[in-house]
Parts: structure tokens; sequence; C-alpha cells
């Protein structure tokens, strides 16, 4: 999905122009990645640190104030950061709390243009997607997404996407 087209834009640059003015409702692999400190200040993690790796890059470059984003993911990836485990084992703890004050502030600064909700991963998983408006949902796979553009199935998405909201432990107000 890196290919460019004859504009310089890319897929993502593209499914989102495409949804400007709708909801766009976002299951991250891991933290999100316009919360994620390493995107604003490079040098805040180990250069070979994995926490930035393998994300999708989905909300990168997007004025958070400007759209309605919506977010529904594992509190254990805070509670990871939290406690430097997971992908954050061997973070330094002064550089998790930075990326901790950082998420804070931007939940708080977007609100409710960009609203999170945290559900339990140990009850419930879901595989990381995203649904671009009614027009499009795209599953991560990796350094790869798979694009689904039928009605019906992006309705399934978003009733996907509505039942993690549902089972939220922490909403986002």
């Amino acid at each position: 999905e890196d290919e460019k087209s004859e504009d310089g834009s890319s897929p993502l640059d593209r499914w989102h122009l495409e949804a400007e003015g709708h909801k766009l409702r976002y299951v991250p692999s891991t933290l999100p990645d316009m919360l994620d400190i390493s995107k604003v200040c490079p040098s805040a993690l180990p250069e070979n640190h994995g926490a930035g790796a393998a994300v999708e890059n989905v909300l990168s470059g997007l004025d958070l104030h400007d759209r309605d984003i919506e977010i529904a993911m594992p509190v254990q990836i805070v509670q990871d950061l939290t406690t430097q485990t997971g992908i954050w084992r061997g973070v330094p703890a002064k550089t998790c709390k930075m990326q901790l004050q950082y998420l804070a502030v931007t939940c708080k600064d977007c609100y409710p243009a960009l609203r999170i909700h945290l559900y339990d991963g140990a009850e419930i998983y879901s595989a990381p997607f995203t649904v671009f408006g009614k027009l499009r949902a795209a599953v991560y796979i990796g350094d790869a997404y798979l694009v689904i553009t039928a009605a019906d199935q992006v309705r399934a998405f978003v009733k996907r996407f509505d039942h993690l909201v549902r089972q939220s432990i922490v909403g986002p107000d």
C-alpha cells in the first residue's frame, strides 16, 4: 500500500480525503500513531526500540481538531506503557512517562473530536481495522491492508466497532 499515485498521494491519503466529513473509526494494533510521542519527538525512543514498529500510521498527518475520530483499543496497551512491559520493555521510565503525558494532553486537547474507548483485551479481541465513513473498511495485516468496500461488509465493521465501544471499561471522558 506504499504505492503513490500520480499526484503523490498514498491510498491512505485518498481514503481520508474521500471520507472527509464522516466519522473515522479506528482499532489500532498498538498505540495509535498520532498519539505516539516518537512521531512528534523522534529522539524520545531509543533508536532500536520496537514500540513504533509495524504501526499502521492510519492517522498520521491528520489535524485531529478537524475530524470526528473514535478509537477503541485494549486497556492493556496503556497498562504495558505504564508498567514498561510488552513492546515498552527496556524503554526508560522517563520516556514512558513522557509518552503517557503526551497521550493524556492530546486526548484532552482534541476531545470531543477525538474519543478513545478502552476495552479489556483479555475479555475481547479485535484485529486492527479502520472504517472510513461508510465507504470502506481497511483491516491491517502487517505491512498491508485488506480493503473492503461492499456496503454490507463496511456496516458489519461499524457494528463490530460499536460492540467494542459498548464493551469499554474506560470511556473517552
